[in-house]
């Protein structure tokens, strides 16, 4: 019919438009630029039991329900832990089966259904949570195509026909030849197509969710299909006399699905951002001089040493060498010193270097006292900065590269 196709193509343009966003766009998972980005996306495949329920066979709760193999496979997209929407398909058949003085009926049906199942979850906002165990809920709209067939005759063709002590034969009981007629054993093969077509239906979703990793999981659910149709089962027209109710099916499967948005055990720790305590981190003072790792322009600082509120070591008379490492603390102004900030004479040569122009924050890479920053002391800076645990900032490797191509 016309609105089937409608809701067919309805069903795999929407589907395809979530599916699709996700993949292409690459959703970030969280607000930091530095996380990854991933698809909200789930995929999941499994199987189960088919049950019927209709005009046929099972009216009683004690009774047991015939049921057969199902398979399902969907896609879901996620739009956060609470909600998703699922693109599914289930195939499998089902069948039904009736003996009473009244009537003898049976069939089994082919089916295969497509369709939309919006998903609600109980677990925590949280993303970097992951419980055991979450229940969840469901429901949607879809579109299911079935092939009805019968057992009516036996591997000869010859029809059965049931008389009241339950047995069969190959004349009805009322027949005037019926004390000659042949015994017949049914061959339980539904040969006798009856009936076919496509019926929408609303999917009613609930089960739990099982974790087994950030990104894999088992779902348990159990999932009623209301059918708007009563003639799935509509088999033997002649002997049918049900109330010709909806004809419904309920699917229970397990389903292993692999989430490929959720982050690993190891990228939780990475980009768990939440639990970070800030306010520590602004206060932290590696070397203890009293300025904040976050203001300090020299790390590092020797324990004791008295420093400037750049927290760089104080140089009262200018030299370029701390007072700490500074033997003659009071040069004379602009005097060229040594090593040591001992000032040297008129007469000192010219081609060594005797005035400390590195910038104070980068002195402490001038680890042979020369004044000269080397290519060497630059490795050995980039070496404690990949070991150490904030003692060397990278904007300190940028200065020391620049300074090192512009000192003369």
């Amino acid at each position: 019919m016309k609105y089937q196709t409608v809701l067919r193509t309805l069903i795999i343009v929407i589907a395809a438009l979530f599916i699709g966003q996700s993949v292409v766009a690459q959703e970030e998972v969280y607000k930091d630029t530095t996380a990854p980005k991933r698809p909200k996306i789930v995929i999941g495949v499994g199987a189960g039991m088919l049950n019927y329920y209709g005009d046929i066979g099972y009216s009683k709760m004690n009774e047991p329900m015939p049921f057969k193999m199902g398979y399902t496979v969907d896609v879901q997209k996620n739009f956060s832990k609470k909600f998703g929407i699922d693109f599914f398909f289930v195939g499998g058949s089902i069948f039904g089966e009736e003996h009473t003085l009244a009537r003898n009926l049976n069939f089994k049906s082919q089916i295969f259904s497509e369709g939309l199942l919006f998903r609600y979850n109980f677990g925590p906002k949280d993303p970097y949570k992951y419980p055991p165990v979450t229940p969840f809920i469901g429901v949607g709209v879809g579109l299911l195509s079935y092939v009805t067939k019968t057992d009516m005759v036996d591997e000869n063709g010859i029809a059965y026909n049931y008389w009241t002590d339950g047995s069969i034969h190959s004349l009805p009981q009322s027949d005037p030849n019926a004390d000659a007629s042949a015994k017949l054993h049914r061959d339980y093969v539904y040969d006798s197509l009856v009936g076919s077509g496509n019926t929408l239906f609303i999917p009613i979703n609930i089960g739990l969710k099982f974790q087994v990793s950030p990104k894999l999981f088992l779902r348990w659910q159990e999932t009623f299909n209301m059918t708007l149709t009563n003639k799935i089962d509509y088999v033997q027209y002649n002997q049918f006399v049900g109330n010709h109710a909806y004809d419904n099916i309920l699917f229970t499967s397990f389903t292993l699905n692999y989430d490929l948005g959720a982050l690993s055990k190891a990228e939780h720790y990475k980009y768990d951002y939440s639990k970070v305590d800030y306010e520590a981190l602004g206060k932290e003072d590696s070397d203890m001089d009293g300025v904040p790792d976050m203001d300090d322009k020299c790390p590092g600082t020797p324990m004791g040493v008295a420093v400037d509120k750049n927290g760089c070591p104080l140089d009262s008379d200018g030299d370029g060498i701390p007072d700490y490492l500074d033997k003659e603390p009071n040069s004379p102004k602009d005097a060229r010193v040594d090593a040591d900030g001992v000032a040297l004479g008129a007469d000192y040569g010219t081609d060594i270097p005797t005035t400390n122009n590195i910038p104070t924050d980068l002195r402490m890479f001038d680890t042979n006292d020369n004044f000269t920053i080397e290519s060497s002391e630059i490795s050995e800076a980039i070496d404690k900065f990949f070991e150490s645990s904030g003692a060397v900032k990278v904007e300190q490797i940028y200065k020391l590269i620049d300074y090192f191509f512009d000192q003369k």
